[in-house]
Protein backbone atom coordinates (compact mmCIF):
# COMPACT_ATOMS: atom_id res chain seq x y z
CA UNK A 1 0.00 0.00 0.00
CA UNK A 2 1.42 3.64 -0.59
CA UNK A 3 2.44 5.01 2.09
CA UNK A 4 0.36 8.06 1.53
CA UNK A 5 -2.54 5.84 2.54
CA UNK A 6 -1.03 4.04 5.84
CA UNK A 7 -2.38 4.82 9.45
CA UNK A 8 -6.03 5.41 8.39
CA UNK A 9 -7.21 1.71 9.08
CA UNK A 10 -7.42 0.50 5.14
CA UNK A 11 -5.26 -2.47 5.54
CA UNK A 12 -6.49 -3.21 9.03
CA UNK A 13 -9.91 -3.66 6.97
CA UNK A 14 -8.77 -5.39 3.93
CA UNK A 15 -6.81 -8.03 6.17
CA UNK A 16 -9.97 -8.11 8.09
CA UNK A 17 -12.05 -8.84 5.18
CA UNK A 18 -10.16 -11.63 3.97
CA UNK A 19 -9.62 -13.40 7.48
CA UNK A 20 -13.42 -13.34 7.46
CA UNK A 21 -13.92 -14.64 4.00
CA UNK A 22 -11.67 -17.26 4.72
CA UNK A 23 -13.43 -18.32 8.10
CA UNK A 24 -16.43 -17.95 6.45
CA UNK A 25 -14.94 -20.67 3.67
CA UNK A 26 -14.39 -23.01 6.81
CA UNK A 27 -10.28 -22.72 5.17
CA UNK A 28 -7.96 -23.83 8.40
CA UNK A 29 -5.36 -20.77 8.01
CA UNK A 30 -4.66 -17.78 6.06
CA UNK A 31 -1.31 -17.34 4.96
CA UNK A 32 0.45 -14.66 3.11
CA UNK A 33 3.76 -13.42 1.26
CA UNK A 34 6.00 -10.71 2.31
CA UNK A 35 9.85 -9.38 1.16
CA UNK A 36 12.07 -9.54 3.62
CA UNK A 37 13.02 -5.95 3.29
CA UNK A 38 9.55 -4.77 4.42
CA UNK A 39 10.10 -5.23 8.38
CA UNK A 40 7.25 -2.56 8.97
CA UNK A 41 4.57 -4.55 7.00
CA UNK A 42 6.03 -7.53 8.88
CA UNK A 43 5.34 -5.98 12.04
CA UNK A 44 1.72 -5.00 11.09
CA UNK A 45 0.96 -8.29 10.42
CA UNK A 46 2.59 -9.68 13.86
CA UNK A 47 0.47 -7.06 15.70
CA UNK A 48 -2.55 -8.99 14.37
CA UNK A 49 -1.64 -12.30 15.27
CA UNK A 50 -0.08 -13.57 12.03
CA UNK A 51 3.49 -15.76 13.11
CA UNK A 52 6.64 -15.49 11.12
CA UNK A 53 6.61 -18.86 9.42
CA UNK A 54 9.98 -20.35 7.08
CA UNK A 55 7.12 -21.91 4.47
CA UNK A 56 9.17 -21.38 1.12
CA UNK A 57 11.99 -19.48 -0.65
CA UNK A 58 11.52 -17.60 -4.22
CA UNK A 59 13.24 -18.14 -7.04
CA UNK A 60 14.22 -15.57 -9.97
CA UNK A 61 15.50 -16.03 -13.67
CA UNK A 62 17.32 -13.09 -15.19
CA UNK A 63 16.88 -13.54 -18.99
CA UNK A 64 18.51 -11.57 -21.77
CA UNK A 65 17.26 -8.76 -23.23
CA UNK A 66 14.93 -9.36 -26.17
CA UNK A 67 15.36 -12.99 -26.07
CA UNK A 68 12.03 -14.98 -25.84
CA UNK A 69 11.90 -17.60 -23.27
CA UNK A 70 8.93 -20.69 -23.20
CA UNK A 71 9.03 -20.92 -19.32
CA UNK A 72 6.09 -19.57 -17.58
CA UNK A 73 6.56 -15.95 -15.78
CA UNK A 74 5.80 -17.53 -12.27
CA UNK A 75 6.88 -21.32 -11.28
CA UNK A 76 5.53 -22.65 -7.77
CA UNK A 77 6.40 -25.71 -6.60
CA UNK A 78 4.52 -28.81 -5.20
CA UNK A 79 6.75 -28.92 -2.09
CA UNK A 80 9.20 -31.51 -2.70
Amino acid sequence: MHSDYHRRGIGTSLLGQAVSWAQNRCYQRVRLCSGIQREPAHRFYENRGFLRQRASDAFELALPQNEPTSLPVMLRGSGA
